[in-house]
């Protein structure tokens, strides 16, 4: 779950919903006050229940879920980009002994983890 002082008129109405709350006729600080008092009311009774603990794990998972997901769309975008992109470079991986289903995997590898320097470690492994 995002921020919901970032989401459009619509994404909040769509959020209330899930949650419960009625959407008909309400403006989007009326429904972002009601939101927002449904969250800190459910904190308050997960601590009245004793329940607090597992309310915050609930929560942190849902959230690392959702950058999962968003980081892997993010990867897939990238790799589809990766098909128009300049592959000059490929002829210096076939120069190498390096296949081209390699050389894919290299650039792949690269623009998951840009600060590692995996070009070399394979030519000097290969």
């Amino acid at each position: 779950m995002a921020k919901i002082e970032r989401y459009k008129k619509a994404e909040l109405v769509e959020y209330c919903k899930s949650i419960g709350l009625e959407t008909t006729g309400k403006g989007k600080s009326i429904l972002m006050e009601e939101a927002l008092e449904y969250g800190n009311n459910e904190i308050r009774q997960a601590i009245e229940k004793g329940t607090g603990l597992e309310l915050l794990t609930s929560k942190m998972e849902i959230l690392a879920e959702e950058y999962a997901n968003n980081l892997n769309s993010k990867i897939e975008n990238r790799k589809e980009e990766m098909k128009g992109d300049d592959n000059s470079h490929y002829l210096i991986y076939r120069v190498l002994g390096i296949t081209t289903t390699e050389g894919q995997l290299i650039d792949e590898y690269q623009n998951r983890y840009p600060h590692q320097k995996i070009v070399y470690q394979v030519v000097f492994l290969h």
